[in-house]
């Protein structure tokens, strides 16, 4: 599959699944990815899905705009 959707936070099963039948997931279980792949594996990743409840550090919302905007635009 040519695109590859990186995991960030952990989802419920049933979620993933149906995800997972449109996209290649990568799974990273909740850890920092560059913990859990390498940076060739995560060089095809197209997209990145994460919990909204979740926020990253230095993060003043303008990241979750961005994502959230790239995401409405390619329909993901």
């Amino acid at each position: 599959m040519p695109n590859q959707v990186l995991v960030y936070s952990r989802f419920p099963k049933a979620m993933m699944l149906r995800i997972g039948e449109r996209f290649e997931l990568m799974d990273a279980a909740g850890k920092p990815p560059h913990e859990v792949f390498s940076a060739e594996q995560l060089s095809g990743v197209s997209a990145m899905i994460t919990r909204a409840a979740r926020r990253w550090a230095g993060d003043d919302g303008q990241d979750a705009r961005v994502a959230r905007d790239h995401l409405l635009r390619h329909r993901l």
